[in-house]
């Protein structure tokens, strides 16, 4: 017999939010914020709710005989199941519900929100990891223009965030950037610790914008650059199943997406316009700053490598040119042939000896190496360099921080080995004899008078720069790429089917979700003045500035459900992903003037992840099976958790 209860609440008084201003719909308590102002009309406004087994119950805002807001609770149960919600009546300053975790209990958002980070709108039907609250809107004097359509208060979200300097509903933005740390709490241990994690980033956070504000950025020699930050980003990412965009994101949302202190400069909005604006300008400017906005030293590289010239200098053209026309451009049209078995190897026996079934990093780059090393430089290396080679990814990753890679000692030994053996290597290769007559050529004169001036023979230097380059972003990005792609076909059959079917596809779309490369560091031709944490922040010219195309590619104005793995996108969303120094568009058409600090090697790159991964993954079932233990897609195990994240925007399931 079905039982079915229906029931209604309203408590009236004197005191009250009044209805004739509205009231504000909030998602509180997790890490997507959301916010809308809404208005009651006669019928009320349902917003919110709460479900366990076969029982529901909805809120609902109305207005009562006083005109002020109240708030309903209507049940609907069938048979046994039972929820309790909060309390409900008058609305006086903020109001409630939330998804404790039970289980079998979940919360849904029925109406629409726009999202505090890229400032969309979150569309009715959402899950909702932490709570849905109604505030009244005189509790909010500070968003009194958050009102009118969707795309008024989207700008005037944007205005409020970039007056507080974060997240536009801060009150005490020092104090609630801190305490924002909480709202990541909202799984099991692991999102404690992550939470945990965010809390001691956040309060550094506010530290270094003070810092910035008294005394200005760091010295670019990176004289009392701080590690902690260095330090505090490690701990995330191996929170996060060693995947660095999981990291920038905890930070990206933890402030709302808006300018945050980073390393010796200051990481940028994530929004995709402002990125891929910059990434398209022929006048980016660059210096010796690093990847992770931070200061260089030569342990890794030299000055005149192409990642720290300008866009608009002759000499950067002019090198980018040079490798297209002397290998990069054409590295990628052979085919590889099929060569040995991964199983054989020392590091595959062992893996197999202790019973795990993944193959690792290393595995992955002593496959990679004989490839890139042939390819680029058009000689087939020997076992012994392929493999010194390979272990760059083990210590080159330091390299984004080479002025922290150059205080120790094995490190910098290690790397400075590996560097000297990939040039050699060079010298000695059908690529050198091209580039020394090409050098001779009156068209790259202002290139061989810089690589001239380094004080090594000018063919040594010029091969070390692309030997370097063939180094950082060939072996590293090329060794993240595939081993990403390994793993996730390990776990899911589902990507096995994927990535079979077009495994071009399907690593454009890993890398715009998990990219090797975050983003990149540019010199501010100009001060600017920024708000950080409630206070005026003032950077000078010539300060590093950094752009996180990582997050870029997860613009919802740009690519629909963008949480969603997707290899069938269409290229009107595929072409813009940005994880290869501009629009993907710009960097598989080789276009310098869409993309004029476009990765020269994707085609390589990608092509030797392809076959790497397939190697790898070739004993595989496309069909059936289960995914592995404790490796759902955002690696926390919860699918929950999953779901909900990814309902957020209308989003299916999450990413990697």
């Amino acid at each position: 017999m079905l039982l079915v209860l229906l029931c209604f609440l309203v408590v009236t008084t004197s005191l009250g939010a009044p209805c004739k201003a509205g009231v504000f719909v909030e998602l509180v308590k997790q890490p997507d914020l959301g916010l809308k102002h809404v208005s009651i009309g006669k019928d009320g406004l349902t917003f919110a709710r709460l479900t366990h087994g076969t029982c529901s119950l909805n809120y609902v805002a109305t207005c009562n005989a006083d005109g002020k807001v109240s708030i309903e609770e209507k049940r609907e149960c069938v048979g046994l199941d039972r929820v309790h919600g909060p309390a409900v009546g008058l609305l006086e300053h903020s109001w409630e519900v939330c998804d404790h975790g039970a289980h079998q209990t979940e919360l849904k958002l029925l109406t629409s929100v726009v999202d505090l980070i890229f400032e969309h709108e979150v569309a009715a039907g959402a899950l909702v990891l932490g709570c849905v609250r109604l505030t009244a809107f005189e509790d909010f004097p500070a968003l009194a223009k958050v009102r009118g359509s969707v795309a008024e208060q989207q700008a005037a979200l944007a205005a409020r965030k970039a007056e507080v300097g974060g997240c536009p509903t801060w009150k005490n933005p020092r104090e609630d950037a801190v305490s924002r740390a909480w709202d990541f709490a909202v799984g099991g241990y692991k999102d404690k610790a992550i939470s945990a994690s965010v809390y001691a980033y956040q309060s550094y956070l506010v530290r270094a914008a003070d810092h910035l504000r008294k005394s200005g950025p760091p010295p670019p020699d990176g004289t009392g650059e701080p590690i902690e930050g260095f330090t505090l980003i490690g701990t995330m990412i191996g929170l996060n199943d060693q995947k660095n965009t999981e990291a920038y994101l905890l930070i990206t949302k933890a402030n709302c997406g808006w300018n945050v202190p980073m390393g010796i400069g200051v990481m940028a909005p994530i929004k995709f316009d402002v990125v891929a604006s910059m990434s398209r300008s022929e006048h980016q400017q660059r210096d010796w700053y690093c990847p992770w906005s931070s200061a260089c030293d030569d342990v890794c590289w030299d000055k005149t490598l192409p990642i720290f010239l300008s866009s608009d200098a002759i000499e950067h053209t002019q090198v980018r040119q040079l490798w297209d026309e002397v290998t990069l451009k054409d590295a990628h049209i052979a085919d590889f042939p099929y060569e040995g078995d991964v199983e054989t190897s020392l590091l595959g026996t062992l893996r197999h000896a202790i019973g795990l079934t993944v193959p690792t990093e290393d595995e992955t780059a002593n496959l990679i190496s004989p490839f890139l090393m042939e390819r680029v430089f058009q000689k087939k290396p020997s076992a012994a360099e392929a493999e010194h080679i390979a272990q760059y990814v083990t210590y080159g990753k330091l390299c984004i921080k080479s002025s922290l890679a150059a205080k120790l000692p094995i490190v910098n030994t290690k790397i400075r080995s590996i560097r000297d053996t990939m040039a050699k290597f060079a010298l000695d290769s059908p690529v050198a004899l091209k580039m020394a007559k090409l050098l001779e050529e009156p068209r790259y004169a202002e290139l061989k008078k810089q690589t001239a001036s380094r004080g090594k023979p000018l063919l040594e230097m010029a091969l070390t720069n692309l030997a370097d380059a063939s180094l950082f972003a060939g072996m590293l990005g090329t060794t993240d790429m595939t081993w990403k792609c390994v793993k996730y076909l390990f776990r899911d059959p589902a990507h096995v089917r994927m990535f079979r079917k077009d495994p071009t596809n399907y690593l454009w779309e890993l890398m715009r979700l998990q990219p090797a490369v975050q983003g990149f560091t540019t010199k501010l031709q100009e001060p600017m003045e920024i708000n950080m944490y409630g206070e005026k922040v003032v950077l000078p010219k010539g300060a590093p500035y950094k752009y996180v195309n990582s997050m870029a590619n997860r613009d919802p104005s740009v690519w629909s459900d963008p949480l969603v793995f997707d290899p069938d996108r269409p290229w009107s969303e595929m072409g813009e992903v940005m994880s290869w120094n501009g629009q993907l568009k710009h960097v598989v058409a080789r276009n310098y003037s869409g993309a004029p600090r476009h990765c020269p090697g994707h085609d390589l790159s990608v092509k030797i992840a392809a076959h790497v991964c397939a190697r790898l993954t070739r004993h595989l079932e496309a069909e059936g099976g289960e995914q592995l233990a404790g490796t759902t897609e955002d690696g926390s195990g919860d699918l929950k958790l999953l779901r909900a994240f990814a309902a957020l925007g209308g989003h299916r399931h999450e990413d990697l």
